[in-house]
């Protein structure tokens, strides 16, 4: 391989890698406290326009899913991705209510 074949390869590499450091500076911080819960739907390309609803808890600075396929742990961005194709709300849970003696004995 030639030195100017080798330099256009990098060149890519370097314009791959810029544009990668770009989009990771542009995200929103993680800013949400240990233990947090976000829940949103989520439509997947599918020809029924099925939803699927999903619950992601921060535990141990990551991110883990409710859903079954691959359960975490996410990084901040990884989760972003996710939400970012077919999600059009996001709720975080602010609010949790101990309901043990209604079902446990």
């Amino acid at each position: 391989m030639g030195i100017e074949t080798r330099a256009r390869i990098l060149q890519a590499d370097i314009e791959r890698k810029e544009a990668e450091l770009s989009r990771l500076l542009s995200l929103p911080e993680d800013t949400f406290d240990e233990g947090a819960v976000l829940c949103f739907e989520k439509q997947f390309a599918l020809p029924d326009g099925r939803k699927y609803s999903y619950m992601f808890q921060k535990a141990g600075g990551a991110w883990y899913s409710s859903g079954p396929r691959r359960p975490g742990p996410y990084r901040w961005e990884e989760l972003l991705d996710f939400l970012n194709e077919g999600v059009t709300k996001v709720w975080e849970v602010q609010t949790w209510i101990d309901i043990t003696e209604e079902l446990l004995d």
